[in-house]
């Protein structure tokens, strides 16, 4: 272990997610369930933890990482930690593990907690009840009235989410859930589009959800792909269709509050970064998502683009005096466009275009970052000035006006 590390953690690796500005990490997914991952045999002394089979990965986990060491780095990188609790771990457990997090030192599990190192709680917000179980299965729908009950006595002001959602589930227990949480590993935006928009109509159909809000707590372009469908996801042409769905999400922030990209590290190609002994690597996608992390603002703006083939999204700051105009290029060859201000009552200044694209000029939708060449898909900033702007090839763009 690095003489330098924190808590464990690699501080390059720690360094490289802070700078990625990320809202929200989740702790969970298909090691939770269907997995079968019991949280108390990791806590406490690494040392003297049990590796154990992780079958949905296809490895011997160490268990090193527990839920302590996920806590600490969500400190360490400033966000906020989401929990998945696994649904077939049960109710009590769950409980338990709240308490373990949440409850003070001189409850049961924040004893245990104090002792393993971590005397203050961690406050953790967003509890999630299982991983991807159908919100229209009889069992879960039987039992999450009681894993919302256990988990809002150990930590009373929690935010629960569902796992996928279904208007039974709404009715059974829409009162008790702050988001329910679907998942899209896709390139159809328009199917993610017409999802938002059948859960926002579930929504005003159901009367104990008027407040629940939606969390995709998994996303990317493919889940399951192996071979050269799971190498797609390093490449510049990942980075641009990540870009466009931040775009369908944004599009719907009404009700979309969450979104947790899947995944952060390694994953067999599918991470924004990938770590070697000697550094971090960060992936196109990584620099896709950082540019939207630092530039987004709070207010969506209507916007209409004559040039089909670009996608774009602009948002404002809530004072009104600033503007970023996200232009997705996906094809082969520049776009040169005009920016129109037409509707603003006062002048409209451009400032600084960002543009993460092949530095090589390549034009290879699958071109990557590799070891030798780690910058060669990354962003560049320049002054701007003035309403013509010359998009480059296959780029994301982020154009920042006062």
């Amino acid at each position: 272990m690095p003489g330098d590390s924190k808590f464990g953690w690699r501080a390059d690796v720690v360094q490289a997610i802070k700078e990625l500005k990320p809202g929200v990490i989740r702790w969970g997914g298909s090691v939770i369930d269907p997995g079968g991952y019991k949280w108390k045999n990791g806590i406490g002394n690494r040392d003297l933890r049990t590796p154990f089979l992780n079958s949905v990965w296809g490895r011997i986990d160490s268990n090193d990482v527990g839920i302590d060491e996920f806590c600490r780095f969500c400190e360490l990188v400033k966000a906020e930690p989401l929990i998945c609790v696994s649904f077939g771990d049960g109710a009590k457990s769950a409980g338990e593990l709240v308490e373990y997090c949440n409850g003070s030192s001189k409850t049961k599990w924040g004893t245990k907690r104090a002792h393993n190192g971590h005397l203050a709680p961690y406050h953790v917000k967003y509890w999630q009840v299982g991983n991807e179980t159908n919100g229209d299965d009889p069992q879960y729908l039987a039992q999450i009235p009681d894993f919302v009950s256990s988990i809002r006595k150990a930590s009373p002001s929690v935010q629960i989410l569902s796992s996928f959602p279904s208007k039974k589930l709404l009715e059974r227990i829409g009162g008790g859930l702050a988001f329910v949480a679907p998942h899209h590993y896709t390139t159809d935006f328009a199917a993610c589009d017409r999802e938002f928009n059948n859960l926002s109509e579930m929504f005003t159909n159901t009367d104990a959800s008027d407040d629940v809000g939606i969390a995709v707590t998994e996303w990317n372009i493919s889940a399951g792909d192996w071979g050269l469908g799971r190498a797609k996801q390093m490449t510049l042409d990942a980075a641009l269709l990540n870009a466009r769905y931040l775009h369908v999400l944004m599009r719907h922030c009404n009700r979309v509050k969450i979104a947790c990209r899947s995944n952060l590290a390694n994953s067999f190609c599918g991470a924004v970064i990938e770590t070697n002994p000697g550094g971090v690597l960060k992936r196109p996608s990584y620099y896709a998502m950082q540019m939207y992390a630092t530039h987004a603002l709070p207010l969506p703006l209507e916007t209409s683009a004559e040039a089909n083939s670009l996608d774009v999204f602009a948002c404002a700051s809530e004072r009104r005096d600033a503007v970023a105009i996200f232009i997705v290029n996906s094809n082969a060859d520049p776009m040169s466009c005009t920016l129109r201000f037409e509707r603003f009552a006062e002048p409209i200044q451009t400032t600084s275009l960002t543009t993460l694209t092949d530095q090589q000029a390549g034009r290879q939708r699958d071109v990557i970052n590799n070891w030798e060449a780690p910058d060669r898909v990354s962003p560049t900033t320049r002054s701007f000035v003035g309403n013509q702007v010359t998009l480059a090839p296959l780029s994301v763009n982020v154009i920042m006006c006062r």
